[in-house]
């Protein structure tokens, strides 16, 4: 035996070369592959949103598994070239590097006695006795041979056996639905996401039409059903129910899952033009989604930059968030959202020889909170307030979140708008069915998850709008009907005259309520508060509690006929948005200090550019009076609005939405003022800002 523990007698330099070849594969096939594919696999959204093939995820996933141990193979080979004791000195070390990085990748949000250094330590430690144990013992070295099965089994189950197997070996498609009649009416149906009715809802429970113009007006040609729930708070499961009218049981898109639904009802009798986001349940060869080159790059991209963070141990996320690859996969399709808006509205137009099944499902207001009613966005790098692990931390985090939502929802109905607007120019708005609805909501509730769903929030994330008009319908109306998101495909077959062939669980509005409806449903995550009886996989909802709740909600802002202040008008110091601070009594400066984030961005404003400084967040340092929580912020000496910070916080974040109509061209003034008083009766006293 030799000193570094091999045989003297060596085999062929190619027999070497593979077996080194083999080790590498092993270890990155752990240290890359295994956490890469993992996390790619519970999150098929990924791929959807980087409209990939089926070969191109193939290819992902092969160049996961061999690329990296390819390319370290290939540095220590070329190292080799120095001599054999150079090669295995490389292979040593690189031994020793991919173990000490996979320590890192497999206690990635884990906390260790001593911060980061320790874990670091740990790993370098290990990595170094890996390299001593690869160089001196034979056994070492053949069980890393052995183990370079292992990435073999990754790929399998990632090509076979995970959530995104759907999407590399879509199922044999066939049409579920008869062919129609003749003279069938095109329909038009467009999902929004994480919108609760209660958002809509104004003076008299109905929408309000000075904030809501094109809902209002839809509302006003179509039945509104504002008893409609979801049964599921997230889109993966609430978007599936929706298109197949079945209680989802399970939490990802899975077209076999699925394969029966409204895409394939109507396959015969009407021409598919369908935009899908998330779900991707329409099959390729009725859905014309975009695959091409730029899939397997962004890919790539998004595997560097997941892998890179486990490195870094920054991937801890949420449940839901599967190591990271869910939430990048949800925040792809996000990032593009503008981008397929104005592909289905330009994708519109008349029917020809066949109706039409115009379908978008479109992930707006849905976070982040980014526009202005308009269309201007604000900065979305600023960080949330009083928003912690998704819970929302006091009453004025809540009141900004909805107020932001609500900003983002007008410019929500502006776009749909333009959607109307076409159908009425393409002489398509009266004789179709158009249907518009939510898949979920969103809650704002202080002390309470944001999307988690429990007794107390039941009725933001569960009620969502549903709008039906029937062709020629030229009256609305409003049905406090128990309607759930199962009901519409079974509506849709009645009024197109088309037999749904599979079971549904929901139930035709136009036919009279079932003498016995039962309790509504919903899917619950693992988080929700709400949960399901013993033996059964659905929670039950509280109908009549809930809706009662819907009703009561009430507005957040008093709204004035200046437009400007709309939704800035916050109650209950709606007087203050708008106010010249000469005009308000002011009183001595207090003792806080305050600090603005990013205060260069009111250097040189450009009040037309398509990002406006309007979003104005920053920290307060309380020294006394700690019983003042409210602030107000001035925009060139006219209050823009206010907000509160949270009790008990030395230091305490506030944000405030100002309206852009305060913002003038160059240098810009901000005063952050605390209010000492009742609502109605409030002294301004000043904070001194430091830089």
């Amino acid at each position: 035996m030799s000193e570094a523990g091999e045989p003297t007698s060596e085999p062929g330099r190619g027999r070497v070369e593979l077996r080194y070849f083999l080790e590498v594969l092993a270890l990155t096939g752990f240290a890359v592959a295994q956490p890469v594919l993992g996390s790619f696999g519970r999150s098929p959204e990924t791929f959807v949103a980087a409209h990939a093939s089926p070969a191109g995820i193939v290819a992902f996933a092969l160049a996961v598994v061999l690329v990296p141990p390819l390319v370290l193979w290939a540095v220590a080979a070329g190292i080799g070239l120095a001599g054999r004791r150079a090669r295995r000195a490389a292979q040593a070390g690189l031994v020793g590097l991919l173990v000490a990085v996979l320590v890192l990748v497999a206690a990635r949000g884990a906390r260790w006695p001593g911060g980061r250094a320790t874990l670091v330590a740990l790993a370098v430690g290990l990595g170094v006795l890996a390299a001593v144990a690869h160089r001196r013992f034979e056994v070492a070295r053949l069980y890393l041979r052995f183990a370079s099965v292992a990435p073999v089994i990754f790929l399998a189950i990632f090509l076979a056996f995970s959530p995104a197997t759907n999407l590399v070996v879509p199922p044999r498609y066939e049409a579920s639905g008869a062919a129609a009649p003749a003279g069938r009416p095109s329909v038009v149906m467009i999902v929004l996401d994480e919108l609760p009715t209660a958002s809509l809802l104004g003076d008299g429970n109905e929408i309000d039409p000075r904030l809501f113009p094109n809902l209002a007006r839809l509302a006003g040609d179509s039945t509104f059903y504002r008893n409609h729930t979801s049964t599921a708070a997230f889109t993966d499961a609430a978007v599936p129910a929706i298109l197949t009218g079945r209680y989802s049981t399970q939490p990802r898109p899975s077209r076999q899952a699925y394969d029966e639904n409204l895409f394939t009802l109507l396959a015969r009798s009407h021409e598919m033009n369908v935009h899908e986001a998330v779900t991707s349940l329409c099959p390729q060869s009725l859905c014309d989604r975009r695959q091409g080159g730029t899939a397997f790059g962004a890919l790539a991209r998004q595997a560097r930059d997941l892998w890179s963070d486990m490195v870094r141990a920054r991937s801890a996320g949420t449940a839901r968030a599967a190591g990271g690859g869910a939430e990048r996969g949800i925040d792809a399709l996000i990032g593009e959202r503008y981008e397929l808006l104005d592909s289905f509205e330009r994708s519109l137009a008349p029917a020809g020889s066949r109706p039409r099944l115009d379908f978008a499902h479109l992930i707006l207001p849905h976070v982040p909170w980014e526009r202005l009613p308009d269309g201007q966005r604000y900065d979305p790098r600023a960080r949330e307030v009083g928003n912690f692990v998704g819970f929302w931390t006091s009453a004025g985090a809540v009141r900004l979140a909805r107020q932001r939502h609500l900003l983002q929802l007008r410019y929500t109905d502006r776009v749909l708008g333009r959607i109307l607007k076409r159908l009425r120019g393409l002489g398509r708005y009266d004789d179709d069915y158009v249907v518009v609805m939510a898949d979920h909501g969103i809650a704002f509730q202080r002390g309470q998850s944001w999307r988690d769903v429990s007794r107390a929030n039941q009725h933001e994330l569960l009620w969502a709008p549903l709008f039906v008009k029937a062709p020629r319908q030229a009256t609305g109306r409003v049905s406090d009907r128990a309607v759930q998101s199962i009901d519409v495909v079974p509506t849709l077959g009645d009024a197109l005259d088309v037999d749904v062939p599979w079971k549904v669980d929901g139930h035709s509005l136009l036919r009279p309520p079932p003498d016995d409806p039962g309790a509504r449903r919903y899917l619950p995550a693992s988080e929700d508060a709400l949960q399901a009886r013993e033996g059964e996989v659905l929670a039950r909802i509280d109908g009549d509690a809930g809706y009662q709740r819907v009703l009561e909600m009430g507005p957040l802002s008093a709204f004035t006929p200046d437009d400007r202040f709309a939704l800035y008008r916050l109650t209950p110091r709606s007087e203050l948005a708008g106010t010249p601070v000469a005009d308000l009594p002011r009183g001595s400066p207090i003792d806080w200090t305050a600090a603005l984030e990013d205060p260069a961005r009111f250097d040189d404003v450009r009040p037309n550019a398509s990002v406006v400084p309007v979003y104005i967040t920053g920290e307060v340092e309380r020294r006394g009076e700690a019983g003042l929580l409210d602030v107000a912020v001035a925009v060139n000496g006219v209050i823009g609005g206010w907000g509160g910070l949270v009790p008990g916080e030395k230091v305490g974040r506030f944000g405030v939405m100002v309206p852009p109509a305060l913002l003038r061209a160059g240098r810009n003034s901000v005063e952050v003022f605390a209010l000492d008083g009742p609502p109605g009766a409030a002294t301004l006293r000043p904070v001194a800002l430091r830089q």
